[in-house]
């Protein structure tokens, strides 16, 4: 294993650590839930919110019941990390670790509580198909010596620990750096010969340029199998062999009509190279590595019907830089087959919206297709800056909890981007860009506060920061305040709302890429999130666990830190019932304010208005 890939590896677990506000076990175990799992950033807050003491080791939990029934499994994941990528996994870890099934099924009374609801979680899948597929991910920034590569091969081992049903309904894996990155590791790819049929496009970025065409199926399985592992560059890559299975992909190509139009149905292909030269009719591709698309890749060597004359999306971008190819591989990996996201990317209300967003509002970005900023020219992306770019499932979320409601904001992607679905002309049809760029903005003003938050922890350490920075990185919770803002909002004079909107825009569109969001712009965002918890809390025999209220009003009970919900509680609790707690939570802030005589977010918003520009 190269010192470079070990590096780059270092980098982007400490990134994910950087946006989480997270220790970097955390990180690794958000990672694999990403890239492993391939499940989304609101998902993988709830899944590594079980972690902790009372968890036994257990750093993520997931459960995933949509789709097929076939495809319904849950999962669960341990993380041991250390940035010199030099863990070791021992016959103790596997023990500790196997024993997980038996904790979850019969769940000790020292669990915590997100463990306790896991368990039961698990218990009600099982109970409604006792054959549900269970996997167990030990994953180690590290080795798996032979000695525990031999126990998961001894399947006497595995039955005593995970009993019979191991042979069909339980899968352990041991994830280890050797697995993470092999393919980084692997010498440079040789000079390969690209044929691509019809017309390419040729882009530049300053030095470099990229190259973007259709290519014969055939010919990228003929590459695949002679060069195997030697194609691919990006860590997650490595593991999608072990992601559940996505027949989506396959699915098409067994379709005779859907097969000829394989080309604009799926995301294409993904790669990076050091150079890239054109020769004839054909291109020489120098250290080719494919960054996105090993899904697709496999799909075409996996596929019993012929693949002559299917045609796939091939972009190939000259990156020397590691740091370059890394960017590319992030914002390429978008897990295909197509997400429900990108199946509309071609929708007029998709279309009229970019062509709104870059009329009106040219310092801002709306993303149609996963990635499509990343493939942005140069200049663009400067004047955008990554704080202006609207990716399209964020800000239909950001929208729904604003302008409609936020239980509606945490419906499945498939359900949110389907167009038979009430959802989607409720967020799109005769949508103006206006209405999604506002509450964009205040997303983003949360997830500032939660940056401040994590940086004072670092600075002056405790419990109410701690908390405060917990609860903050939510995405539910971040739903609910936008509603408060909206509410706020929608309370001033139509004359004063419409100045409001007019400084909010202008204020934000003129950030550079380094700027520091005004104080005044930061007060709307910590008044949002005061005021939510104000609601939040004086609802408390709703809102709070009831094994909460039953401590807190037990005879002889000690106050103590502990007795207040922990940010999973708070989310967890909107997740379930939210819709129905939004107007006591709105009838409760409509009180509090009567009570102090005034809205302090409405005065915030009013200081943007009034703020010398």
């Amino acid at each position: 294993m190269s010192e470079t890939s070990r590096d780059a590896f270092r980098v982007e677990i400490a990134g994910i650590a950087e946006q989480a506000g997270a220790p970097e076990r955390e990180a690794f175990a958000r990672w694999v839930c990403l890239n492993v799992l391939g499940i989304d950033d609101a998902a993988t807050d709830e899944a590594v919110s079980i972690g902790g003491r009372g968890a036994f080791g257990v750093d993520a939990f997931y459960a995933e019941e949509g789709g097929d029934p076939d495809e319904r499994y849950v999962c669960w994941i341990q993380a041991k990390y250390s940035k010199g990528l030099d863990q070791r996994v021992t016959r103790e870890d596997m023990e500790a670790f196997a024993s997980t099934l038996s904790r979850l099924r019969r769940c000790p009374p020292e669990a915590n509580r997100v463990f306790r609801q896991k368990s039961a979680e698990l218990a009600r899948m099982e109970g409604a198909c006792p054959d549900v597929k269970k996997r167990m991910i030990l994953a180690v920034a590290g080795e798996a010596d032979e000695q525990v590569r031999a126990m998961l091969q001894d399947r006497r081992w595995i039955e005593d620990r995970l009993g019979p049903d191991a042979r069909t309904s339980v899968r352990l894996d041991v994830l280890d750096m050797n697995g993470i990155l092999s393919q980084m590791a692997i010498p440079g790819t040789p000079t390969l010969r690209v044929k691509f049929d019809g017309d390419v496009i040729c882009k530049k970025d300053g030095a470099s340029k990229s190259v973007i065409g259709h290519v014969g199926a055939g010919r990228l399985v003929q590459l695949a199998k002679k060069h195997k592992e030697a194609l691919f560059l990006s860590p997650g890559q490595a593991l999608e062999e072990q992601a559940p299975t996505h027949r989506a992909i396959l699915n098409t190509l067994s379709d005779e009509r859907a097969r000829s139009r394989f080309w604009k149905m799926n995301n294409g292909i993904t790669a990076v190279c050091a150079r890239i030269e054109a020769a004839g009719s054909e291109y020489n591709v120098d250290d080719f590595k494919i960054v996105d698309g090993r899904q697709t890749l496999r799909a075409l060597q996996d596929a019993a019907c012929p693949i002559e004359g299917v045609s796939v999306l091939l972009s190939v971008h000259e990156a020397e830089d590691a740091k370059e190819r890394g960017r590319i591989s992030e914002a390429a990996r978008t897990q295909n087959p197509t997400k429900p996201a990108d199946r509309v990317a071609n929708y007029r209300e998709m279309t009229d919206l970019a062509r709104q967003c870059g009329k009106e509002f040219p310092e801002f970005y709306f993303e149609r297709r996963t990635g499509g900023f990343q493939s942005a020219p140069s200049a663009v992306q400067d004047r955008v800056t990554r704080r202006r770019v609207m990716k399209k499932t964020a800000v239909a979320r950001a929208y729904c909890a604003y302008s409609l409601h936020p239980h509606d904001a945490i419906v499945p992607d498939r359900v949110m981007f389907s167009p038979a679905d009430v959802h989607y002309d409720r967020i799109f049809k005769d949508r103006a860009a206006r209405e999604l760029v506002l509450p964009h903005i205040f997303m983003h003003l949360f997830e500032e506060l939660h940056r401040e938050w994590c940086k004072e922890l670092q600075d002056d350490p405790s419990d109410d920061t701690a908390r405060n920075k917990g609860i903050s990185s939510k995405d539910t919770v971040k739903y609910y305040m936008l509603k408060f803002v909206h509410e706020s909002m929608t309370g001033l004079d139509k004359a004063v709302r419409a100045s409001v909107e007019d400084a909010l825009i202008e204020s934000f569109r003129s950030l550079k890429k380094n700027d520091r969001v005004p104080a005044e712009m930061m007060g709307v965002a910590r008044a949002a999130y005061d005021s939510f918890m104000v609601s939040f809390d004086a609802n408390r025999m709703e809102t709070w666990p009831a094994e909460l209220i039953k401590k807190i009003e037990s005879k002889g009970h000690k106050e103590s830190k502990d007795d207040v919900p922990s940010p999973y509680d708070v989310m967890s609790v909107l997740r379930e019932k939210g819709d129905v707690l939004l107007p006591n939570l709105l009838r409760t802030r409509a009180r509090t304010y009567r009570q102090i005589g005034g809205d302090p977010v409405q005065s915030k918003l009013r200081a943007i208005a009034d703020a010398p520009r």
